[in-house]
């Protein structure tokens, strides 16, 4: 067997593992809407080990006393492996935020600690109005930031309620989703997992704002972290390749998420997406015939095999918001 078939596998393995990975993420909808992830905890260990759900049971209980001192009305809104996200009022602000807190259990654990911070870090190091805030952060017995509280649906879930959407809507996304990834690149953060399921249209004013930055990758860092490659249709050659990961593998996701509102599909079928570190997508064309040819283009250069044959997120943003729609 040659080493092009031998790494062909590899790849298909791996990609394999990850889809069943995805397939579970979508059976907890609300714990992806606010960046919970898996984690060594599940829900549904939860349900089945009497001691774990006693015990998170008492988590509940002393984080719910130690945050009434701060809050009224905290309410639980999402459980996971990583922990447990509330609302609540704020005393103070009379505003309502988000509270995501990381389970005790996982105090000894220096993966889940490095995500936890490695998330709040990256957010609180942007100020952006397509990126979700964070206020604050402590350790008051139990670790937990505060957020703003969303009110709305991902595109996910807007694309599997709609199907394909309408060009205004692809292009009004896609402006906002290329603005937000030009203020992460220019402080020197990657994403890394782009994609639908981590894109908030708030149902407020309809903006969008990017979330979960739990794999985000740090340009000022020294090491290559290729533990954490993100979704395999969203994943860029390169993260497939455990290559060198940049701002371009964030441009290339946004392209598939472009592409998908624009055709309801993917630009490789799943039998095609171990040979996408190679092979060229699908024709876009093919799918539907309303499509800008400044759009049509937009989506090829940022799909392109080779990132420095993609455009930069700045260029992307004023590529976009210049389509007439």
């Amino acid at each position: 067997m040659s080493a092009t078939n031998i790494y062909i596998i590899l790849i298909i393995v791996l990609l394999l593992i990850f889809k069943l990975i995805h397939r579970n993420r979508k059976k907890r909808h609300a714990e992806v809407h606010f960046g919970l992830g898996e984690g060594p905890m599940t829900t549904m260990e939860l349900r089945e080990d009497p001691n774990l759900r006693l015990s998170y049971a008492n988590f509940k209980t002393e984080m719910f006393a130690s945050l009434s001192v701060k809050y009224n009305e905290v309410k639980v809104i999402a459980a996971g492996g990583m922990g447990i996200i509330v609302s609540a009022i704020d005393k103070e602000t009379k505003k309502k935020v988000a509270i995501k807190t990381i389970a005790p259990k996982l105090y000894n654990n220096p993966k889940a600690i490095k995500f936890f911070f490695q998330e709040f870090q990256a957010i609180q190091r942007m100020n952006h109005p397509n990126i979700i805030r964070i206020y604050d952060s402590y350790n008051e017995g139990f670790l937990y930031y505060v957020m703003e509280y969303l009110e709305g649906e991902t595109l996910e879930d807007l694309m599997n309620r709609e199907g394909i959407l309408p060009i205004r809507s692809v292009v009004r996304i896609g402006t906002q989703v290329a603005r937000a990834l030009q203020h992460c690149h220019s402080n020197g953060i990657v994403h890394r997992d782009v994609k639908p399921s981590n894109i908030f249209i708030s149902s407020k004013n309809n903006s969008c704002k990017i979330i979960d930055f739990g794999v985000v990758k740090d340009l000022d860092s020294e090491t290559q972290d290729s533990t954490a490659i993100g979704s395999p249709h969203y994943a860029a050659p390169e993260q497939l390749q455990a290559g060198q990961i940049s701002g371009k593998s964030d441009i290339y996701a946004l392209g598939v998420c472009i592409f998908k509102m624009v055709s309801g599909e993917y630009p490789y079928d799943d039998a095609d997406l171990a040979t996408k570190v190679f092979k060229n997508p699908r024709k876009i064309e093919n799918f539907r015939s309303d499509i800008p040819a400044k759009l049509v283009k937009i989506i090829y250069d940022s799909l392109a095999l080779d990132p420095k044959e993609r455009s930069n997120a700045k260029s992307l943003w004023e590529r976009l918001r210049n389509i007439k729609k």
